[in-house]
């Protein structure tokens, strides 16, 4: 409230600035001053001459009118004075001023009548008002021209009539009666709550309504039986179906259930029977029960619903049978069930842990290469976990301790730091490298030649100009090698795969030149093995190969030439 006061204020404030803020302030200094000083002035000046009547009215018969109000006006000055400046003194000077006026004056009968009739009015209202603060305004509700109670307002009885409402939906006989209010005073103590007004409304309803336990799901009525004892053994003889056999185990409602004491017609309250049939929902359908010792086909028929006789058509057994032996397997019937079932079990579960990988710089290898020295391990950790199902289904997980079966092996990989040679400015434009330092004559082109297809082009030094026998064969692009091995046409011979389809093929390497194997992580321009003339070749030169997703194509595109 106050910032919406003063809101109009600053935003003046900040529109104009400070400086046309003081002009206002000094404009409405000059316009409300003087008026606002001679009001204050006449109200100090009225308050004064009504205490001074005050004073002079209840003056000692004994004592000049004028003189007495000017010595009590001058003590009451002086004890505020002391009550804003020393307020531990403060009890003392008015005793001191009060024996002084006792030992001065003679308060006699006159004095003592003036103070006693306005004290005993006083006295009065004050009781008046006690007796009234003690009593409030209340809602009289009355049904058959009876009060049934008192409520503190509209909201209260609504309350109860919806809690009365929805018990007696449940009842074929009864409705709620009619009833009529008023407003009253009554003692603060005399409130009727909503519950007992509730009971008060289902007995005018019912003069047969009997004390009953209500059974709430998530504040939902379910039914009304005879007690709580009963609903529960419904309850748990349904959850006691749901259990299992099993370590760690609970099964309970996933809704909240409620028991709720009401008055409730008498004829209305449903058995347990009825009960367990009313929580029961869609076809049912046939389960298997292990009978434990001192079953009957009573209480086996009971436990799931059924009648005596429905149970033993089942099991195609006699009315003789009154027994069954502990593990005996008998057919029952079962049923779902509104209810949502909760239950927690415990499980153990083998989760992997991933190695760590160990980084191994090297000048062995160059850089924008790599090579795994040791191939690394994962770890499992054997979990336990508390795992929560509602209705079968997994909702959550929370572990519970873990236990390390397996350590994880790190996997150790060495990282290549040699720096790369003048590869790097061989490229002739294309999206690679060229691949051989130092010989950049095409041999033999891509195509058809003696009737085959020659599906890569052979580089080398070219015509005249030597011999490329030696030089260093190098990867075109960053890729992994997939292999480096040996073949009957290609001779010694390298693959790297560069992704996306893309690999590239080195041919008629010199024996042994291998600089490279499977697996290993290559950068653009590193040497991978030297030019020679091994398999199915009439000479020292390189067979280079582009394939894309498996097929060879024309390398000179990728080349650039």
């Amino acid at each position: 409230m106050m910032y919406s006061f003063f809101k109009p204020l600053f935003d003046l404030t900040e529109r104009f600035g400070e400086v046309y803020m003081a002009v206002i302030i000094s404009f409405f200094n000059a316009v409300f001053r003087r008026p606002l000083l001679f009001i204050l002035r006449s109200l100090r000046r009225a308050v004064r001459l009504f205490f001074r009547g005050i004073v002079i009215l209840f003056a000692p018969s004994d004592a000049d009118s004028s003189l007495y109000a000017d010595e009590v006006t001058r003590a009451a000055k002086k004890c505020a004075k002391v009550f804003f400046s020393h307020p531990g003194s403060f009890p003392s000077v008015v005793l001191y001023y009060i024996k002084k006026a006792l030992g001065r004056y003679d308060f006699g009968i006159k004095t003592l009548y003036l103070w006693l009739i306005p004290a005993i009015c006083a006295g009065i209202v004050l009781s008046c008002f006690g007796i009234i603060s003690q009593r409030s305004l209340a809602l009289e509700i009355s049904c058959g021209g009876e009060v049934i109670g008192y409520a503190r307002n509209e909201e209260v009885y609504l309350l109860a009539k919806d809690k009365a409402e929805e018990l007696l939906n449940f009842s074929e006989k009864s409705k709620l009666p009619e009833v009529t209010y008023s407003l009253g005073f009554i003692d603060s103590t005399d409130f009727t709550d909503s519950t007992l007004l509730c009971e008060r409304l289902i007995e005018k309803a019912d003069k047969d309504a009997v004390n009953a336990c209500a059974v709430y799901q998530d504040g939902k009525l379910l039914a009304v039986l005879h007690s709580e004892n009963d609903a529960r053994e419904v309850l748990n003889s349904i959850l006691s179906e749901k259990a299992a056999d099993e370590e760690n185990y609970t099964v309970s409602f996933a809704q909240t259930i409620e028991y709720v004491q009401v008055l409730y017609p008498r004829d209305d309250i449903v058995s347990k029977q009825e009960f367990r049939k009313k929580l029961r929902t869609g076809d049912a359908f046939v389960t298997d029960y292990t009978a434990k010792a001192g079953d009957t086909p009573e209480s086996v028929a009971y436990s799931f619903g059924m009648t005596k006789e429905r149970l033993l058509e089942l099991n195609a057994l006699d009315e003789s049978t009154a027994l069954f032996e502990a593990g005996t397997c008998l057919k029952v019937e079962s049923y779902n069930s509104v209810l949502t079932f909760k239950e927690i079990k415990t499980e153990v579960t083998s989760e992997e842990v991933d190695f760590d990988e160990i980084e191994i710089r090297s000048a062995a290898l160059y850089s924008g290469s790599s090579k795994v020295l040791s191939q690394g391990k994962k770890g499992y950790d054997q979990v336990t976990s508390f795992v929560t199902y509602i209705d079968g289904k997994k909702v959550s997980s929370e572990e519970f301790s873990r236990l390390t079966v397996a350590d994880a092996v790190p996997q150790r990989v060495q990282i290549g730091t040699k720096p790369l040679d003048e590869a790097y400015s061989n490229s002739m434009g294309g999206i690679f490298l060229w691949p051989i330092v130092g010989a950049y004559g095409v041999n033999s082109d891509y195509g058809y030649r003696w009737g085959k297809l020659h599906a890569g082009i052979d580089l080398g030094m070219g015509g005249a100009a030597g011999s490329s026998l030696g030089k260093n064969i190098v990867a075109v692009a960053p890729g992994v090698v997939t292999v480096a091995s040996v073949h009957s046409s290609y001779g010694y011979y390298v693959i790297i795969d560069h992704g996306n389809g893309l690999q590239t093929l080195y041919a008629h390497c010199l024996a042994g030149s291998h600089m490279v194997e499977a697996g290993q992580v290559v950068a653009a321009g590193q040497p991978i093995a030297r030019v020679g003339s091994t398999g199915y070749s009439t000479g020292p030169h390189l067979h280079f190969e582009v394939r894309v997703n498996g097929n060879r194509v024309n390398p000179r595109p990728y080349l650039g030439i």
